[in-house]
C-alpha cells in the first residue's frame, strides 16, 4: 500500500499558512514551524544566559545550543565545527567577509553573481573596496531564463581568483543553478573559495554540503 501525504495535517504546523495570504516572498526564507517557534521561545524564556560558563544553567543552555548545532550539521551533512548559527544570512555573510579580510589581498579577484540576493552581494562589494582588489560581475546573457553558466565563470577566472559567490536558487525566478558543477569550476584555481546563498533552496530540497563541495554556504533567513 502506497504511503499517503496529508498536506492539510502538515499545514497545521505552520501558523502563517492559516492566514489569507499567499507567500511568494521567498527571499525572506521559509515559514516557521510552530514547534520551532515554541522551542526558541522556551529557550529565551528559560535558558537565555551566557554560554560556556561553569554554573548549572549555563551548562544546560550550552548543551541546548550545541544540540542545535549538531542537528543542523546532520541536516546538511557537515561537521559540527563547520556550523555557525546567527540572526540572518545578511549578517552572517557580513561577518564572513570581515573574517576573510586577510585572505583577500589587494591583488586578489572576487567574482560576484548578478543573479543573487543583496545578502550575497553588498558584503563582497564592500570587501573589495576595503582591500582595493578587483571585483568582477558574473551575469547571464539569457534574458528569459537567466542561469549561471560555468563557461562564463571560467572566462572570468584567473590565477588571482580567491572568491566566487552565487545563489543556489534565484529567489525571484526559482532558477536552480548547478552548484556542484560550479564548485568544481571554482576549484580549478588553487585557493579559490565558493560562497553559496542557499536560503531559497534549503526549504525545498535536501542539502549535502560535502557532496556539493561548497566551501561556505548559508541556509537560513536572508
Amino acid at each position: 500500500m502506497a504511503a499517503t501525504f496529508d498536506v492539510n495535517a502538515v499545514r497545521q504546523h505552520f501558523p502563517a499558512l492559516s492566514q489569507k495570504t499567499v507567500y511568494f516572498e521567498n527571499a525572506g526564507g521559509s515559514q516557521i514551524l510552530k514547534e520551532v517557534v515554541d522551542t526558541i521561545s522556551d529557550y529565551l524564556l528559560g535558558n537565555n544566559v551566557q554560554l560556556g560558563a561553569s554554573y548549572a544553567k549555563s551548562k544546560e543552555s550550552t548543551k541546548l545550543f550545541d544540540d542545535g548545532c549538531k542537528a543542523v550539521a546532520k541536516y546538511v551533512n557537515a561537521s559540527q565545527d563547520e556550523v555557525v548559527i546567527g540572526p540572518s544570512t545578511t549578517q552572517l555573510f557580513r561577518n564572513l567577509s570581515l573574517a576573510l579580510y586577510d585572505y583577500i589581498t589587494p591583488d586578489s579577484e572576487i567574482i560576484v553573481s548578478k543573479l543573487d540576493h543583496e545578502a550575497n552581494i553588498a558584503c563582497w562589494v564592500q570587501l573589495a573596496k576595503y582591500r582595493g582588489c578587483t571585483l568582477k560581475w558574473w551575469s547571464s546573457d539569457n534574458k528569459t531564463n537567466p542561469q549561471l553558466d560555468c563557461n562564463d565563470l571560467r572566462s572570468l577566472m584567473t590565477e588571482k581568483t580567491r572568491l566566487v559567490t552565487c545563489t543556489h536558487v534565484s529567489n525571484v525566478l526559482g532558477t536552480i543553478n548547478d552548484i556542484k558543477a560550479i564548485a568544481k569550476t571554482v576549484h580549478e584555481v588553487p585557493g579559490a573559495l565558493l560562497c553559496v546563498d542557499a536560503v531559497a533552496f534549503a526549504p525545498h530540497r535536501a542539502v549535502d554540503v560535502k557532496d556539493l563541495e561548497v566551501d561556505l554556504a548559508s541556509l537560513g533567513r536572508t
